[in-house]
């Protein structure tokens, strides 16, 4: 089996944000030997056992000839992928983690669907530039799906800590979307953040009372938002680079969703999600949270500019970022962590006038 792939914190999650969106589309069960025929009916009946899981006994050989085992794996954060080679969205998830995202304290070993024909060489020249990294199971498919408890209609992901226990899994409702890999991984980047980055992120910094985001670096590119809605009066943006329900990035969406429904006249409501995402992301993203709120992605220029502050700060710092702006572009009010409660009850006044 080749080399299994090497891949970093960050990485990993740009894997799980695709990844989480992706195989969500996979949502139907054939019946099988009594299996149900709704994904959600499997969670739902298996969920017990599901949450229990850990990394299970087994032992395979790549197309490499190299062994592979729980051993091996245990030890180092392990991301276990079945692959159909028909599916351009699963052999997308393994191209992003490939490209460039390597870290000693991870790896990821991949079981792939149906090995014979034209389908598995264009997976083959896919991933080729990343072959002599990654570790490709092409044997006894439906054994493996068996062993790691995938429904034997579609094909999932298992995200493996080192001590072998579930992190996250496509199966787990516990461990899943916004709760899991995001939730999980975000700490152990911010937890590395707060070691190696000694500067600290003050939004006021970068975005100024009075200021109009026309003459803002950061915040240029949302001046067009303006001209596509200048019948508003007003505009609350609001820039997510991970959500999650069970963090605070939740329950400023839940704010912000309140306060869309008692006034969406003349006050825009916009959420900006970071270029993390992607269109599937931002359908599952909306789905799962229920949000009536126009949500795109930021442009080019935005991106460019986000993702040079989160280099130099951190991806956690340039979260939740929430302002208000008139229909000038000038900046009235703008949420920082002593004032979100202040900031709300100032949006609640306004959404009441």
């Amino acid at each position: 089996m080749g080399k299994a792939i090497k891949f970093s914190i960050v990485g990993i999650i740009l894997l799980a944000l695709a990844a989480l969106a992706l195989f969500n589309n996979q949502n139907k069960i054939t019946k099988d030997e009594g299996f149900v025929t709704n994904k959600e009916d499997y969670i739902s009946n298996n969920i017990a056992s599901i949450k229990q899981f850990s990394l299970p006994e087994f032992s395979s050989t790549d197309i490499f000839g190299k062994t592979i085992n729980t051993s091996l794996l245990k030890g180092k954060k392990a991301f276990i992928q079945f692959i159909d080679p028909k599916s351009e969205s699963q052999i997308e998830v393994l191209k992003r983690v490939c490209q460039g995202f390597k870290d000693e304290e991870s790896t990821i070993t991949v079981f792939i669907k149906d090995s014979e024909g034209h389908m598995f060489e264009r997976f083959m020249d896919e991933i080729r530039f990343a072959l002599g990294d990654i570790s490709i199971i092409t044997e006894n498919y439906d054994k493996y799906k068996n062993i790691f408890k995938v429904p034997p209609c579609c094909e999932t992901f298992n995200l493996f800590n080192e001590k072998g226990k579930l992190i996250a899994s496509d199966l787990n409702r516990e461990l899943y979307y916004e709760k899991d890999i995001r939730i999980y991984l975000n700490r152990l980047v911010e937890k590395k953040n707060r070691v190696i980055k000694k500067k600290k992120f003050f939004v006021s910094n970068y975005i100024k009372l009075g200021e109009n985001v026309k003459n803002n670096d950061f915040l240029k590119p949302l001046a067009k938002v303006i001209e596509g809605e200048e019948y508003f009066d007003y505009y609350v943006m609001s820039m997510f680079d991970n959500v999650c329900t069970a963090c605070q990035t939740g329950k400023l969406i839940n704010r912000l969703k309140e306060l869309h429904k008692l006034d969406s006249t003349y006050i825009y409501f916009l959420i900006i999600l970071s270029d993390n995402y992607n269109e599937n992301d931002i359908n599952n993203f909306k789905t799962h949270l229920k949000i009536s709120i126009p949500v795109i992605r930021a442009d080019k220029q935005l991106s460019n500019n986000w993702n040079q502050l989160m280099k130099e700060f951190s991806n956690i710092e340039l979260n939740n970022i929430i302002f208000l702006m008139d229909k000038k572009g000038k900046i009235i009010k703008l949420m920082e962590p002593d004032n979100r409660e202040e900031f709300f009850s100032y949006l609640s006044k306004m959404s009441e006038l």
